[in-house]
C-alpha cells in the first residue's frame, strides 16, 4: 500500500500536466464553421465579400445559402476559397431562386457523405 501512494505522489506533477496539455489541446483546437445568406452569388462584390470572410477567419467548412446559381464550378470555389486544399458540394437553384454551396477544408475535415436533396444538402464529416 505504501508502494502505491508514493508513486501516485511521484506521478502527480506528471499527470496534471498531461490533463493539463489535454486541457490546452482542446481550448486552442477549435473547429470554425461559417454559415451565410449571401442573397445571390453572381456579382463579382459579393464573391469578394465572401473571400474575405474566408480569409479573416480561415474556417473548415463554410456553408452558402441563397446563391441563386445553377451551376458552381472548381473555378468559382477555388476563387472562393482561396487554396487548393478544398472539397465541395453544392445544391443547385431552381430559377432565380435557392442554392446552397458548402466548401471545406480537405486537410482538416473528412467528409463521408454528402447527398443534395430537393431543397437540402446533407454533409456528414469528421475532423
Amino acid at each position: 500500500m505504501m508502494a502505491l501512494r508514493e508513486a501516485t505522489q511521484r506521478l502527480w506533477p506528471l499527470l496534471l500536466v498531461v490533463n493539463l496539455c489535454v486541457l490546452v489541446f482542446v481550448l486552442v483546437v477549435k473547429m470554425k464553421f461559417i454559415s451565410y445568406n449571401i442573397s445571390g452569388l453572381g456579382s463579382f462584390e459579393k464573391r469578394k465579400e465572401i473571400q474575405k470572410i474566408v480569409k479573416l477567419h480561415r474556417p473548415w467548412i463554410l456553408c452558402v445559402q441563397e446563391t441563386k446559381l445553377e451551376i458552381i464550378n472548381d473555378f468559382l470555389c477555388s476563387s472562393l476559397w482561396g487554396n487548393q486544399h478544398y472539397g465541395f458540394s453544392y445544391r443547385s437553384s431552381v430559377g432565380a431562386s435557392g442554392g446552397i454551396l458548402t466548401i471545406w477544408d480537405s486537410t482538416g475535415v473528412d467528409v463521408i457523405i454528402t447527398r443534395s436533396l430537393l431543397m437540402l444538402l446533407l454533409f456528414k464529416a469528421k475532423w
